[in-house]
């Protein structure tokens, strides 16, 4: 799937739960998570330098909360005001899988809310799954607008994890490379 088109249906997705079956069991779950992929832990891969993108984070609504360097690569945490997303940015390493090799830096993103931030920075009015989905907007946006390629490996939805419309699900944005 082409970032525009996930984009504009995770912007567009309402911020619901609803009813699903699977393996004959009944379960819920928000329909962001279903269609799209969207969950804590939500991963996405750029081909950008960690500064750029923490370039990107402190020009935006975001908050550095912390950097470190861990088996020789750099590492910086950052949360979404109003306090809804931390967003971890780790340097991919030599030991990356074959799939990312073109890739320069994974990220992925946590739906802190209800308390893990302090008073005013949390965000009530909206959903985990709908707050990791505006930060998935931004910073595809953003990769759009800079022609920065990125590969979005949680973006499919985990009603179609075992159907054969899955790999189509995927999303990558590969302006370096004629795909």
């Amino acid at each position: 799937m082409d970032l525009e088109t996930y984009l504009n249906a995770i912007e567009n997705c309402p911020d619901e739960w609803t009813i699903y079956e699977d393996g004959g069991v009944k379960r819920s779950n928000s329909l962001l998570t279903l269609e799209h992929g969207i969950y804590d832990g939500y991963s996405m891969v750029l081909k950008t330098s960690l500064d750029n993108f923490e370039k990107f984070l402190g020009e935006s609504n975001y908050t550095c909360d912390g950097r470190a360097t861990e088996d020789k690569r750099r590492k910086s945490i950052w949360r979404h005001n109003p306090g809804t997303v931390v967003a971890v940015a780790y340097e991919l390493g030599e030991d990356v899988m074959e799939e990312y090799k073109d890739f320069t830096i994974d990220i992925t993103l946590h739906p802190y809310q209800g308390g893990r931030h302090e008073k005013g920075f949390q965000r009530k009015d909206i959903g985990q799954s709908k707050a990791i989905a505006l930060v998935v907007s931004e910073m595809g946006r953003w990769a759009l607008k800079e022609k920065i390629p990125i590969h979005i490996i949680s973006s499919v939805g985990w009603k179609y994890f075992k159907t054969s419309e899955a790999k189509s699900r995927l999303v990558e944005f590969r302006p370096d490379k004629i795909l």
